[in-house]
């Protein structure tokens, strides 16, 4: 753990609210890549579900990558 030299009350307050805002920049960088990852995990099940098939799966319903019509 880092130690810090303080003097005064507003080094203090400062010191506090610096690592505030890297708390809160942590806390904000994890619930972003939950959400981000359950949501991705969510798409990929209803993908897999509404294809009949997971990723790089094949059935004779689904053979290869999709061609336009």
């Amino acid at each position: 753990m880092q130690e810090y030299q303080i003097e005064t009350e507003e080094e203090a307050l400062e010191l506090i609210e610096n690592l505030t805002e890297q708390a809160w920049a942590e806390i904000e960088g994890r619930i972003t890549y939950t959400l981000k990852t359950f949501i991705e995990e969510l798409l990929e099940e209803e993908l897999t579900q509404r294809l009949g098939a997971s990723k790089y799966e094949r059935t004779e319903e689904r053979e290869g990558p999709w061609r336009p019509l």
